[in-house]
């Protein structure tokens, strides 16, 4: 697992063996960020479901203006807190929330400055896609425009449509499939 490509590409992150610790591989890693594409490069982004970090620090990587990490487990967000230090990141550019990922979305609505890009990656037991896309439509958190990338199991269904947000893309990846939503509105 490292980082891809941008200012630290070629780091090695360093990972664990930890219950539903599923890190980006990099085929998925690099389509993805082909996706995003220019999105990337001054976004405020959220990283749920964190892990030690891969998707946020690639971001971080490619030029995104912040990112919120929300990693509820200790160990876990030591590695991310040891793999931001690896590639001496700004503290100034990321902010480690060690929270479960409901609380954490409540901390964020009270805060008035929405994303341009979240990513969540929930364990593939839990089954919270939908959930998920209702927690994310408050405005302090989304606003029109942002666009939501959520990972989950081939056997969980999402709808196309989950107001405000509408499926623009979806890409599978053996197990797993990348769904990308946009927020619609004004």
């Amino acid at each position: 697992m490292r980082i891809i490509t941008g200012e630290w590409k070629g780091v090695r992150l360093a990972g664990g063996n930890f219950r539903d610790l599923r890190p980006l591989t990099d085929r998925i890693k690099e389509s993805l960020f082909g996706i995003l594409g220019d999105e990337v490069a001054g976004a405020r982004v959220l990283d749920l479901y964190a892990g030690v970090g891969s998707f946020g620090l690639e971001a971080l990587s490619r030029g995104a203006e912040t990112v919120v990490f929300v990693e509820r487990a200790r160990p876990v967000a030591a590695l991310l807190r040891k793999n931001l230090a690896k590639v001496r990141c700004d503290p100034g550019r990321y902010r480690i929330l060690t929270l479960d990922v409901w609380q954490a979305l409540t901390l964020l609505s009270e805060e008035s400055e929405p994303f341009d890009i979240v990513f969540a990656d929930p364990p593939f037991r839990k089954k919270v896609g939908a959930k998920m896309l209702e927690a994310l439509s408050p405005v302090e958190i989304t606003a029109p425009g942002t666009l939501v990338v959520l990972r989950h199991h081939k056997e969980e269904n999402l709808p196309e449509e989950a107001p405000p947000f509408r499926l623009e893309r979806e890409k599978r990846y053996g197990d797993s499939v990348v769904k990308f939503y946009r927020r619609e509105g004004k």
